[in-house]
C-alpha cells in the first residue's frame, strides 16, 4: 500500500532579500568656490552682498579697451600738478540681493506599517531623506548659475538655438579669454608633476561642471588628461574625470540638458536629440567667488523631522500616523558675471566604432 504525503502550502511564500541601495546624489558645484554667508537668526531673509567697482566704473576691468592708448589714458588720469592736490574720486559699489527661501519634504506612515511590515520604513525614509535633501541644493544652485548671463554656444552661434556642435578647444579657449579679462581667479592650483611613469603635471584651472554625457567629448579634446595621469594624483572631487588646459572637469549626471532646444536634427546629425531639435547642456564654468550661497545661520544644512506613531494628539487621537521629514533655508545667486561662464553645447552621438 502506497501512502501520499501532501505538504501544505505555505503562508507567504516570499523570502525578505536585503533592502537594494538606492542611488545617492553627489553635490558637485559647491567644488566651484561659492562665498558662503550664513544669515543670523531673527533679523531679515534678506542679504545683501556688496563688490566695489574699479576705478573707471568698469565691471572686473581696471583698464578699458580703446581706440587710444588706453594705458597712457589710465595713466596720464593719475599725473599730479606741483602744489595742487587732485581730485577726489568715489567708490562705486554693486549690490546684489539674496532672499532666503524655505524648502521641505515629508514622508508619513501609520501605526500599522511601522508595527507589521516587515522592513525598517522610517530608517529608509531617512536615508531617502538625506539623498533628496543634498539633491535639492545642487538643483537650487544649478537653477541659479545656469542664469549666469556671460554666455557662449556650441558652434559659436549667438543663441541656445544656434548651439550645433559639441564642447571643444577653441570654444573653452574663448571663454579662458574673456575670464581672464574679467580677473576671474583660478580656483584650483597647480599640481606639480610626479616621477611616476605616465603622469602629467595639471595647471592651475578653473572648475567646468558638466553632465556626464559630455565627459566622452571632453575625452576627445587635444590635450585632454584624465584623473588617473594627474602627477600628484590630487582630484578636487570624486568625480572629477580629467582636466584640459586651464579647465578642469568634474560630472554629474544631475546636471540635466535643455531637450531639443538646439538646431534642428538635419543640420547636426551626430549631435544627440530628443526629438525634432539638438540637446542642449549647460557647462558651469566657474572662477574664485562668482557666485555665492546663503544659509540660515544655526542650521546644519537642514533640519530633520521624526514623529513617532505613538505620539497621539488632538489631531491624531490613537496614534496611527507618523511623519518623517526635513526643511531648511537656502539661497544660491551668481554675484559676478564676468567669473564664471555657461558654456551651451550639444553632445556626441555614440557609436560602437568610436
Amino acid at each position: 500500500m502506497t501512502i501520499a504525503y501532501t505538504t501544505n502550502a505555505e503562508r507567504i511564500g516570499k523570502w525578505k532579500a536585503d533592502i537594494l541601495a538606492h542611488c545617492i546624489p553627489k553635490q558637485i558645484l559647491e567644488v566651484g568656490g561659492p562665498m558662503t554667508k550664513g544669515m543670523p537668526k531673527n533679523n531679515s531673509k534678506t542679504m545683501v552682498f556688496r563688490r566695489w567697482l574699479p576705478f573707471g566704473g568698469v565691471d572686473n576691468r581696471w583698464i578699458s579697451a580703446a581706440t587710444t592708448d588706453a594705458g597712457n589714458s589710465f595713466s596720464a588720469a593719475h599725473v599730479t600738478t606741483e602744489g595742487v592736490t587732485p581730485p577726489s574720486d568715489t567708490l562705486t559699489p554693486v549690490d546684489i540681493t539674496v532672499v532666503l527661501q524655505q524648502y521641505g519634504m515629508l514622508y508619513s506612515f501609520t501605526d500599522q506599517t511601522y508595527d507589521m511590515y516587515e522592513d525598517d520604513i522610517p530608517d529608509a525614509i531617512s536615508k531617502q531623506l538625506g539623498g533628496r535633501m543634498g539633491l535639492l541644493q545642487e538643483m537650487i544652485d544649478y537653477g541659479a548659475l545656469k542664469a549666469c548671463t556671460n554666455k557662449f554656444y556650441g558652434g559659436g552661434g549667438v543663441s541656445r538655438a544656434s548651439v550645433n556642435k559639441q564642447l571643444t578647444l577653441g570654444g573653452l579657449r574663448k571663454i579662458a579669454r574673456n575670464l581672464y579679462l574679467n580677473h576671474a581667479e583660478m580656483i584650483t592650483e597647480v599640481i606639480a608633476p610626479s616621477p611616476n611613469y605616465d603622469t602629467s603635471a595639471i595647471e592651475a584651472a578653473y572648475i567646468v561642471a558638466v553632465h556626464t554625457d559630455v565627459i566622452a567629448d571632453c575625452r576627445n579634446l587635444p590635450g585632454y588628461v584624465p584623473v588617473e595621469k594627474y602627477g600628484q594624483r590630487r582630484p578636487v572631487h570624486v568625480c572629477e574625470k580629467g582636466s584640459c588646459e586651464e579647465f578642469r572637469f568634474i560630472a554629474s549626471p544631475e546636471l540635466v540638458p535643455i531637450l531639443d532646444a538646439g538646431v534642428v536634427t538635419a543640420s547636426a546629425p551626430d549631435l544627440v536629440a530628443n526629438s525634432t531639435n539638438v540637446d542642449v547642456y549647460p557647462c558651469v564654468v566657474m572662477g574664485m567667488e562668482a557666485w555665492g550661497k546663503m544659509r540660515l545661520r544655526g542650521t546644519k544644512g537642514f533640519t530633520p523631522y521624526y514623529h513617532p506613531v505613538d505620539k497621539a494628539d488632538k489631531s491624531d487621537a490613537l496614534g496611527q500616523r507618523g511623519y518623517s521629514g526635513a526643511k531648511m533655508y537656502a539661497a544660491s545667486k551668481v554675484l559676478n558675471n564676468g567669473r564664471m561662464a555657461i558654456y551651451e553645447v550639444g553632445v556626441s552621438v555614440l557609436t560602437e566604432e568610436a
